[in-house]
């Protein structure tokens, strides 16, 4: 098994990686725990500290931006959770170009 994939089960199992997780594997692996750091800050996806409790995720690409979606529908959201433990963001295509503007939450 690939190291991207080891760390994305140990994510999946722990919800991030914690620094104890990462230096186990590295023992597990003999993979110095520079190495295993390196991967983890590269791969956008790989989180080292709690989730929030909820993940929206607007889509920004062309269908839901010329419905009114992307930056602007993100950036209300935004305000109106800021007191909930929710993180906003933006990612490409959500492939629901039919029902523009889209949004995922949780996935």
């Amino acid at each position: 098994m690939s190291l991207v994939s080891a760390l994305n089960d140990l994510q999946r199992e722990h919800g991030y990686l914690t620094e104890q997780t990462m230096r186990h594997l590295s023992v597990e692996r003999r993979v110095p725990l520079h190495a295993i750091q390196a991967v983890v800050s590269f791969y956008p996806h790989f989180r080292t500290s709690a989730p929030p409790a909820t993940t929206v995720a607007v889509c920004r690409d062309m269908a839901c931006h010329l419905a009114g979606g992307g930056d602007r529908i993100c950036e209300k959201l935004k305000t109106a959770l800021s007191s909930r433990d929710v993180d906003v963001h933006t990612v490409s295509c959500l492939g629901r170009c039919e029902q523009a503007p889209a949004l995922a939450i949780n996935e």
